[in-house]
């Protein structure tokens, strides 16, 4: 039996919604745009020097609604979308099982990262010059620091390499996979864990919401959990979970 092995590259993407209450080259700066109601453009401050590399980090833009005109059920909204993007070193072998073929995929994946667009819903009034200032935006750009969270990237390549390290698929008496039917096989494998991901971030929003009150209150000194340790650390501390 012979291994052939290539390397992939793949590259996916969901999308949520969650809603609250009222070396190498640098990465290009984030120029935070806004729209208006209208879906014009809307000019907004500058934004401070300690929240440029969260709203770099997120890809944060604004969408400003006329609250008078528009009733919501919450004040601010902020949708996300994340995508996941890994190098892949993939081995497969076909063998045979009580009579039937299979295959087995060993891969190894590197390179494994996240990135993230956000749009932050608000009433137009709030875009002013303090707009960094205001309670709600805060309480908003405190949940793009959960589904940014470093964490989630380091978990994420986690269950890449210890649940879909090894892939089993059952082989018709006359199939010859290729490489890219390989690679359809390692993308489905990675899907569940990247919903898991997803749903773990959802999960840490409703619990943001809980401990401050839709923001009411000061965000727990310990609420965002700490990196999780470098592969070559015997045992990972998995993150709290997410919304």
């Amino acid at each position: 039996m012979t291994w052939l092995k290539f390397v992939l590259l793949a590259v996916s993407s969901l999308a949520f919604t969650s809603r609250q209450a009222g070396g190498q080259d640098a990465a290009p700066v984030w120029v935070v745009t806004a729209t208006a109601p209208d879906g014009g453009p809307l000019p907004v401050p500058r934004p401070p020097a300690s929240m440029s590399e969260l709203l770099n980090r997120g890809k944060v833009s604004f969408a400003f609604y006329d609250a008078k005109r528009e009733r919501r059920e919450y004040a601010g909204e902020t949708r996300f979308d994340i995508q996941y993007r890994y190098r892949n070193l993939s081995r497969w072998q076909v063998m045979k099982e009580d009579g039937r073929r299979k295959l087995v995929i060993r891969s190894r994946f590197r390179q494994v990262e996240l990135t993230w667009t956000h749009t932050i819903s608000l009433p137009v009034a709030m875009a002013s010059e303090r707009l960094y200032e205001q309670p709600l935006v805060l309480h908003e750009l405190d949940h793009v620091r959960v589904s940014t969270h470093p964490a989630l990237a380091e978990l994420f390549q986690k269950w890449l390499e210890t649940e879909a390290e090894v892939i089993t698929v059952q082989l018709a008496a006359d199939q010859t996979p290729d490489s890219q039917w390989i690679q359809a096989q390692v993308k489905e494998a990675t899907k569940p864990l990247f919903q898991r991901l997803m749903d773990l971030v959802r999960v840490r929003y409703q619990e943001l919401d809980r401990v401050t009150s839709h923001g009411l209150y000061a965000v727990p000194d310990d609420f965002f959990p700490a990196p999780v340790p470098a592969p070559t650390t015997p045992a990972p501390t998995t993150p709290a979970p997410t919304r």
